[in-house]
C-alpha cells in the first residue's frame, strides 16, 4: 500500500516504494489502446502518493522527439542494428508527461 506523502511507510524516503513500469505504450507518448491510458495515468498517481516511479518505453521516434529534456544515461552495443541502444532518462515522470502533453504527442 502506498500512503500519501508525509504519512505512513513513505514518510521515510529510504522506505519509499520503488516502482518500474516496463511497457510498449504510455500516453501521451504513444498510445493505441487501454494499456497506454493506464500507463499514462498510473505512474503519475503513484508518484503523487510518494513512490519513486520510473517508466521504461521503447525509443520510438515520437517518444525520443518529445523528450527534449532527456539525457543519455547508458549505451549498449547493438550489433544487429549496426549501432548502439541508448537508455535515456527524463527528469521525472510528471515533467516528462507534461512535456509530451504540451507537444501534443499520442
Amino acid at each position: 500500500m502506498i500512503a500519501p506523502s508525509g504519512q505512513g511507510p513513505t514518510a521515510d524516503p529510504r522506505r519509499r516504494p520503488r516502482i518500474l513500469h516496463v511497457t510498449a505504450e504510455a500516453a501521451p507518448f504513444v498510445r493505441t489502446g487501454g494499456l497506454g491510458d493506464v500507463l499514462g495515468a498510473l505512474p503519475t498517481a503513484q508518484a503523487a502518493l510518494g513512490a519513486d516511479v520510473r517508466v521504461l518505453v521503447p525509443g520510438y521516434p515520437t517518444v525520443v522527439a518529445t523528450l527534449s529534456s532527456a539525457r543519455v544515461v547508458a549505451a549498449f552495443p547493438a550489433p544487429r542494428q549496426g549501432g548502439f541502444c541508448r537508455l535515456l532518462a527524463a527528469p521525472s515522470v510528471s515533467e516528462a508527461m507534461s512535456e509530451a502533453a504540451a507537444d501534443g504527442s499520442s
